[in-house]
């Protein structure tokens, strides 16, 4: 949806080419890379070693269970903390309350806010993230995108303030 939008913007020039859309597309696309892509799939991810719920021996699994925030587990990739799929929900959720088209707005923006709530669930009730995973995977994806889009706008209004 992104890519068409981009593109049916960058498919007007002069007075009809919506610069200040073009970049809140733009920020979108780079709070997905830096939220859930980099902090969350490459960073974290990687580093804090909590296995899932459904592998931890409070649910039958071999590994301790390890708390949100302790980096000392025993899972060695692809570990629990933080949620990626809930990061792209929480990215998601923005996508649909900042940048979904007012004309489609009603008939979008329900159902992309209904899947951006039940993936983060739907990962902890079969097992394979903890509630905390997938609240401050969602909570940090918002206050990325939000972030970003104030730093572009900001952008936006320095560059007027100078012409």
């Amino acid at each position: 949806m992104i890519a068409y939008q981009l593109i049916g913007v960058w498919s007007h020039h002069g007075a009809t080419f919506d610069a200040r859309q073009a970049r809140r597309l733009i920020a979108s696309l780079v709070a997905l890379f830096i939220g859930p892509g980099i902090l969350v799939n490459w960073i974290l991810k990687e580093i804090s070693h909590r296995p899932r719920p459904r592998n931890t021996d409070l649910f039958g699994g071999l590994h301790p269970f390890v708390p949100a925030g302790d980096f000392s587990g025993s899972c060695i990739s692809n570990c629990s903390f933080v949620s990626g799929e809930s990061a792209a929900a929480g990215w998601l959720f923005c996508y649909a309350i900042f940048l979904v088209p007012n004309r489609l707005k009603l008939l979008l923006s329900p159902p992309l806010i209904a899947v951006s709530i039940s993936a983060p669930v739907m990962r902890v009730a079969y097992g394979g993230h903890y509630v905390s995973d997938v609240v401050l995977a969602w909570l940090g994806a918002v206050v990325i995108f939000i972030g970003i889009l104030y730093l572009f706008k900001e952008k936006e209004t320095t560059i007027v303030k100078h012409h």
